[in-house]
């Protein structure tokens, strides 16, 4: 248990201490320096560019986990379709980020521009279970989809970003296949360092 009062390990699970406090560190430490980062940008010319489209799926009143799944799987179809390789990522809080790698060279308009018109077709696919409106009176029942999070001002949780809760849930990015599972939830940390081993799928939008 570290001082902020989350608990990290507990038992004799085995972990890598070492690992879980550089996680630590990296996530949850600093929230003002590390937990939170702004979209990938590069410095060109006085212009901005950004390598990376992100959607949050946050599930309103009634809704979860598995209903973020059904849309995060729609716009993979959509994505894909539109050359964009794209990974999810279950919060750690309640929903589902999806990241895109974005190549500004490659297409017209802007992060925003594209997600907007994306979160647009996604609640006309799903008109009783999205939402793309920002009213919380019309969450209820429905999966937000907010596309807002590609405005260079706002902030998103960075993957592997541990959140300060009473359980240490984890931001972590899953395979496609695990959206299908019927046991779908949120993973904590000792669990997403025993998926260390394995191939980032992260690695993908680099």
């Amino acid at each position: 248990r570290q001082d902020d009062g989350v608990a990290l390990v507990g038992g004799d699970r085995g972990h890598d201490v070492g690992a879980l406090h550089r996680l630590r560190r990296a996530a949850a430490g600093d929230h003002a320096q590390t937990r939170r980062m702004r979209q990938v940008r590069h410095q060109l010319g006085g212009g901005q560019r950004v390598d990376r489209l992100v959607l949050d799926l946050d599930p309103g009143p009634r809704t979860g986990l598995p209903e973020c799944a059904e849309v995060a799987l729609w716009m993979k179809e959509q994505l894909e379709g539109d050359g964009l390789d794209c990974v999810p990522v279950t919060s750690g809080s309640k929903g589902i980020h999806v990241y895109a790698r974005w190549r500004a060279s490659e297409r017209s308009g802007t992060t925003s521009e594209y997600a907007k018109a994306l979160a647009d077709a996604a609640v006309k696919a799903f008109p009783r279970r999205a939402t793309a409106s920002m009213a919380r009176a019309e969450r209820g029942g429905r999966v937000f989809i907010d596309w807002s999070q590609n405005n260079l001002n706002k902030t998103t949780i960075t993957p592997y970003s541990l959140r300060g809760r009473a359980h240490p849930f984890v931001a972590a990015p899953r395979g496609w296949a695990e959206l299908g599972w019927d046991d779908l939830r949120h993973l904590m940390i000792g669990e997403v360092l025993e998926r260390l081993a394995e191939p980032d799928p992260m690695m993908g939008l680099l």
